[in-house]
């Protein structure tokens, strides 16, 4: 089957489908505690994209939370807040994904690549929007800001002085590298990738604000 759904993504579908109130992404993290962050988050698009599951703010706390569409869920408490539609693609993923939530096993299988129209303005939003999430999932107003602190840690275990803006583009190129290592087109690479750009540009503009400080 070409667009075989991941262990991952059967577990998603299995959760949500199973719940009778909203969850945020902490509370699906606890729930698929075996299961890599960054990968549920990228199979967690899939299926907001195929509106297979739905995603809104809470308003009472503004955290981002996620439901299935056709559970009985009292949403009075979310503002909708669903990505659109990306056209005749997601029409193609979303029947693909309602066929394959009729049989929900745990089997393995290999992640597969839906192509996804993307344009440069939709992969800055959605890049926009990663940034938000991790804002949300870190509790962190400004966004997730973790690099410096692991690049510190790098830094005193090597006896290297690489800068903030450097791991950056390390994790840019790593993303770059996996957009381009298999056929198709893998959108969450191609946001990261636009995500990682912008940050290495803000870090890169704080060294030189920094080291202009310095000089004065």
């Amino acid at each position: 089957m070409v667009n075989e759904l991941s262990p991952i993504c059967k577990a998603l579908i299995a959760l949500l489908s199973s719940r009778t109130s909203v969850m945020s992404i902490s509370d699906i993290n606890r729930e698929l505690d075996y299961a890599d962050v960054d990968a549920v988050r990228a199979e967690l698009r899939m299926l907001v994209r195929a509106d297979l599951i739905r995603q809104g703010i809470r308003t009472s706390d503004s955290r981002i939370v996620y439901w299935f569409s056709t559970a009985a869920i009292d949403t009075s408490d979310v503002r909708d807040q669903t990505l659109a539609d990306v056209g005749e693609a997601a029409e193609r993923t979303l029947l693909f994904f309602k066929a394959a939530s009729q049989n929900v096993s745990s089997d393995a299988g290999d992640r597969r690549y839906i192509a996804i129209k993307a344009t440069a303005p939709e992969l800055l939003e959605r890049a926009a929007e990663h940034m938000k999430a991790r804002a949300a999932t870190y509790d962190k107003p400004a966004g997730e800001r973790s690099m410096g602190a692991t690049v510190t840690a790098f830094n005193v275990i090597t006896g290297r002085d690489l800068a903030e803006a450097e791991g950056r583009l390390l994790m840019q190129l790593l993303k770059n590298v996996r957009l381009f290592q298999r056929p198709g087109f893998h959108a969450d690479s191609a946001e990261d990738a636009v995500a990682y750009t912008a940050l290495m540009g803000e870090a890169k503009a704080r060294d030189a604000e920094t080291a202009g400080g310095q000089n004065a």
